[in-house]
């Protein structure tokens, strides 16, 4: 008798399960499975992020691990995270203030609705509108794949 154990970790339940993780959350990678395979290893939308911390990083001038993560999860200390401090250092750059900031990249770190927040719409990643489709690719780059392109916040 087949259990739902049984179903999930035998090749087929794998394969199953696995191409409904891959395609069935929003994402903004158009067409570009290589973000949605990289996502699957790391992480839901950490291709995005990974690219979002590779942007704040060149605006900032600091040196990012390009993990995905945007807050520090095992910090024992209320020190800012890579990510955090850095964003925070363009505050002014963004006209946002820390509070929208921290609350922005909190939720935002595992979330699609951060594609649609103040913060990233005024992050140093983003293309006119108009080259979007032609530089769909640049922005999106896991640092596994590709760098990011330099931009500056402004």
């Amino acid at each position: 008798p087949s259990t739902l154990r049984h179903e999930v970790f035998t090749r087929r339940g794998g394969l199953y399960f696995g191409i409904a993780h891959l395609l069935d959350y929003p994402a903004p990678y158009g067409e570009q499975m290589l973000y949605r395979f990289a996502d699957f290893n790391a992480g839901r939308l950490a291709s995005r992020n990974a690219a979002f911390q590779n942007a704040v990083g060149v605006a900032s001038g600091r040196k990012l691990d390009l993990d995905g993560d945007f807050v520090a999860h095992n910090s024992k200390s209320d020190a800012p995270g890579q990510t955090l401090a850095a964003t925070l250092s363009l505050a002014t750059a963004l006209g946002l203030s820390e509070g929208d900031i921290r609350a922005q990249l909190a939720a935002g770190e595992h979330s699609a609705s951060f594609d649609n927040s103040t913060l990233y719409a005024r992050a140093p990643l983003r293309w006119p509108t108009e080259n979007r489709a032609a530089h769909y690719r640049a922005p999106w780059c896991h640092a596994s794949f590709c760098k990011a392109p330099r931009s500056r916040v402004g």
